[in-house]
This record gives C-alpha cells, structure tokens and sequence, in this order.
C-alpha cells in the first residue's frame, strides 16, 4: 500500500490521478494511530523531579529576565543597548 500524498492533503497534487501516492483523505479512526507508550527507563525515573526542578529554574530566569530589562539596558546616545562596554561611568 501507497503512504499518502502529502500534497493530496495539503489541496493542491500537481499529479492528479497519475501520482504514485494514494489520495484519500484519512478517516478519524485511521488517523489516530495507537503507538505503544515507550516505558520510562530506571535514570529517567531517578532523574524526574531533578528535571523538574531545573526546568523550573529555568523558567524562573526566564521570567526574571524579562520583566526586569531596565536593569540591564544601558542608554547610549538615546539608544538603548545591553553592551555593557559601550558606557562609561561619569563621576557625580
């Protein structure tokens, strides 16, 4: 059996009936295909809520970051730049 046309899919098969792909649309029960559940192996069971936790991390970094551009913008010349090397420091 032929897989799908993706082109078919998509609307537009230059090909038509002389595509070597097959041209039918999938019905609801073909397209959900039931791929087993790969099981967890024993280090990603070890390592779960350590992943978590970075991934947290991470997350909260993020957010900080963003929220908190001012603090890391530099005005040069009245544009806004992040190199730290561009300013110089002027005594008060």
């Amino acid at each position: 059996r032929a897989p799908p046309c993706r082109f078919f899919l998509r609307g537009h098969c230059r090909k038509g009936s002389a595509c070597s792909f097959l041209h039918e649309r999938p019905t609801a029960a073909s397209s959900v295909q039931a791929t087993p559940a790969r099981p967890a192996t024993l280090l990603e069971k070890l390592l779960r809520r350590e992943v978590r936790r970075e991934r947290g991390w991470i997350l909260q970094a993020v957010r900080f970051f963003t929220h908190n551009t001012e603090y890391f913008e530099h005005q040069v010349g009245g544009e806004y730049t992040t190199d730290m090397s561009a300013t110089t420091v002027k005594p008060s």
